[in-house]
């Protein structure tokens, strides 16, 4: 029991049938609110879902219901998709992954990225209003030469240019097309 307490991601269990077996408090504590009635052993892994989206704890999806999501979401753990990130209404941002057991069973963990997700968007907010204290066009790409970030005077001069940057798109791409629309002249 110490042991399964003492680990720094919350887990639960499911059973083949998706049904509900174990938790840490760690889960608990990360994934739901601290007035949210504990999973019973046995308790179906839909009833659990649409009862926390129902609350209102998970940011849905434009146009999505509670029933949708709690339908992708089990449809994605029994899929063992990838590993998942999750908006939640009080504002935390937690990662979720799906395992299968040998047993046929569901390993879910959850841990909270809230901290790490903030401080990334303290370094971009940094890195942005650097970028915007020069008055020339400069953009940031990443070491696949793929469009990341610009600055504003970057942004005017590719609406002139009519050409539209786009996280990840190749910059050749952008160059290519400003280049086919006539804003670059090639020597």
């Amino acid at each position: 029991h110490d042991a399964v307490e003492a680990l720094s991601e919350g887990f639960a269990l499911y059973d083949t049938d998706m049904n509900f077996v174990l938790c840490n408090e760690k889960y608990m504590e990360t994934l739901f609110p601290p007035d949210f009635q504990k999973p019973q052993v046995g308790e179906p892994a839909w009833d659990i879902t649409r009862r926390f989206i129902a609350a209102g704890h998970l940011v849905l999806p434009d146009g999505m219901s509670v029933d949708e999501m709690t339908h992708e979401l089990l449809s994605w753990a029994t899929s063992f998709g990838k590993r998942r990130e999750f908006q939640l209404q009080d504002g935390r941002t937690l990662r979720v992954d799906a395992n299968q057991t040998n047993l046929g069973g569901y390993l879910i963990t959850v841990v909270d990225l809230t901290e790490e997700r903030n401080a990334e968007q303290r370094q971009l907010e940094a890195v942005t209003g650097a970028l915007n204290a020069a008055d020339y066009p400069m953009m940031l790409l990443s070491s696949e030469k793929t469009f990341v970030l610009a600055n504003e005077a970057y942004y005017k001069m590719s609406e002139c240019a009519g050409v539209a940057p786009q996280i990840g798109r190749p910059v050749q791409e952008i160059v290519s097309e400003a280049i086919e629309r006539g804003h670059f002249v090639l020597p």
